[in-house]
């Protein structure tokens, strides 16, 4: 007989969970820079309640992702990852060969990872 203990941890989650990681992903995307729309926008574009909505923003704000003051915009706080000074992000890449036999310089994937950077860096490196 399976331990009934193991389902303990199981839950749904809420719709306020779901916004709250839909937003997260947009803030981490840079969906909206530094300010996030009203309560009645977010409530619109994610097809919900403006109540799941202020639920959902109440999880960001104690997860420290954003600050919320009354009577103002809701403003994406800086995050605690980001890039120092402006510094481009360090990117590994796993390969099941040597650096030697790749040819590096010259590899399809790396060239396009690095025009991909380069543009990014050309619009401004997104607060992640």
């Amino acid at each position: 007989m399976a331990n009934a203990a193991a389902f303990t941890e199981f839950r749904r989650a809420s719709v306020a969970d779901q916004a709250a990681t839909a937003l997260r992903e947009a803030i981490r995307q840079g969906a909206w820079g530094d300010l996030l729309p009203g309560e009645h926008e977010l409530a619109r574009r994610l097809s919900i309640s403006r109540p799941s909505v202020r639920a959902a923003l109440a999880r960001l704000a104690e997860d420290g992702v954003i600050t919320i003051s009354k009577g103002c915009r809701t403003r994406v706080n800086a995050q605690q990852g980001e890039m120092a000074a402006g510094a481009p992000p360090t990117i590994c890449l796993v390969v099941p060969s040597s650096r030697e036999s790749l040819g590096f310089s010259g590899h399809p994937v790396l060239m396009e990872m690095r025009a991909q950077f380069a543009a990014i860096r050309r619009r401004g490196w997104p607060a992640w």
